[in-house]
């Protein structure tokens, strides 16, 4: 790990000592299509019920992405929404972590 470190970065902010090590998760963001696909919609497309798809989903609505977007996209303006919801600035982070739900 500690090589993985000083490869990184020339001069890693990170301790060496791997029991030092401690993160703090300083800002969140997130971004979602526009596009609202809901549960009446998939009763007017296929036999079912807002009723059925809660109950066995919880589900009352998805969210779709256009043909010309890309995850990358929704990355791109949930990490801005995180940096301002830090207040740090990009070149102040030392990790990055990314989830994703399809």
């Amino acid at each position: 790990m500690d090589e993985l470190l000083l490869r990184a970065s020339p001069e890693p902010r990170t301790p060496q000592n791997p029991s030092a090590i401690s993160a703090v998760i300083s800002g969140t963001g997130f971004d979602v299509p526009d596009q609202i696909l809901t549960n009446a919609d998939l009763e007017r497309m296929v036999d079912t019920t807002d009723a059925w798809i809660v109950e066995r989903t919880g589900m009352k609505e998805r969210r779709i992405a256009r043909p010309d977007q890309a995850a990358s996209d929704f990355a791109l303006a949930a990490s801005r929404r995180a940096l301002d919801d830090a207040g740090v600035n990009p070149e102040e982070l030392d990790l990055i972590l990314v989830a994703t739900v399809t």
